[in-house]
């Protein structure tokens, strides 16, 4: 009986990520680099972690990242749902916004502004299903409030 040995390749000709290859290093950097980015992305998604650090690692290092990302997503303290108000919403983001709430005949919940550079206005909507999703939306986009 014989045996082959070949090398791990993701099959795009290039090496693998081995779990023996990685170092303490890099996984703390990736560790550091991921809570920076959700310090400034609260309601980041792991796509856009992935589109803002992946050119910063290893090619294959998604799966490391997005990991990481939920051992910080999970130590986070959430504000319950219940405690998510319109009227607190509105008192967060409502000095940068002309309209926050529900419309008539659309489902889900929104954000309006007015924009405008160069003597151009535009308007600039944010719409989510949730109250939860909105507020975070409105955090990620303008900070705290």
């Amino acid at each position: 009986m014989t045996t082959e040995t070949r090398p791990l390749t993701t099959g795009r000709g290039e090496d693998a990520v081995r779990f023996r290859e990685d170092n303490p290093e890099d996984l703390d950097r990736a560790r550091r680099a991921v809570a920076h980015w959700r310090e400034n992305h609260p309601a980041g998604t792991e796509d856009q972690l992935i589109g803002a650090l992946g050119t910063e690692f290893h090619p294959e290092y998604g799966p490391v990242l997005r990991g990481a990302l939920f051992a910080i997503d999970s130590k986070l303290p959430r504000r319950p749902a219940a405690e998510i108000t319109l009227a607190g919403v509105r008192a967060r983001h409502g000095t940068r916004w002309d309209f926050i709430g529900q419309r008539e005949s659309e489902i889900g919940w929104w954000a309006t502004r007015e924009v405008g550079d160069d003597g151009r206005t535009e308007t600039h909507h944010i719409v989510c299903r949730t109250l939860e999703e909105l507020d975070a939306a409105l955090t990620d986009e303008d900070g705290p409030g």
